[in-house]
């Protein structure tokens, strides 16, 4: 949707309407310049399905906050979201209900500033089937509280059955 950052700064997320939207596949993808998104905060993401690539290769991206009120809760799949952004934090992401992700695959991949991926130790991610590379080349990983068994490798999350 946009090609670069230079493209948002005069940009009125006020008026973006998405209230019937279901993908927002690679909508901010190679943005480089965009360092935060807090003005993403009032969309209606309640019928999206798919945020696939949606800031994927925003280098400089490190600011999530305005994510933080965003209706999840009939995405299916999340993959690639974050691949290759700067992000130090996700704790604005922490109370999302990802219970309808079914592909993590890649979705923090390469965010090798992400020190400490705990906030979304408590996502139910029990109907969740893949996570190849969700935190490959991150220096940490959530540990999933609601869904414990299961066991990390190279940025991989393998539930046991």
């Amino acid at each position: 949707m946009f090609k670069d950052a230079t493209e948002l700064i005069s940009f009125d997320f006020a008026n973006l309407k998405v209230d019937n939207v279901t993908h927002m596949t690679q909508m901010f993808r190679n943005c480089s310049n965009l360092i935060n998104i807090n003005d993403l905060h009032q969309l209606n993401t309640f019928n999206l399905l798919s945020t696939n690539s949606m800031f994927a290769s925003c280098s400089k991206l490190t600011d999530i906050r305005g994510l933080s009120y965003w209706n999840v809760q009939n995405v299916t799949s999340m993959a690639s979201m974050f691949n290759g952004a700067n992000l130090i934090s996700i704790n604005e992401i922490a109370n999302w209900n990802v219970n309808s992700v079914m592909s993590f695959n890649g979705m923090f991949f390469k965010n090798v500033n992400l020190v400490d991926a705990s906030a979304i130790n408590n996502w139910n991610i029990n109907s969740s089937a893949s996570f190849q590379s969700m935190f490959a080349q991150v220096p940490s990983h959530p540990e999933f509280s609601k869904f414990p068994n299961g066991t990390w490798n190279n940025g991989t999350f393998t539930p046991n059955a």
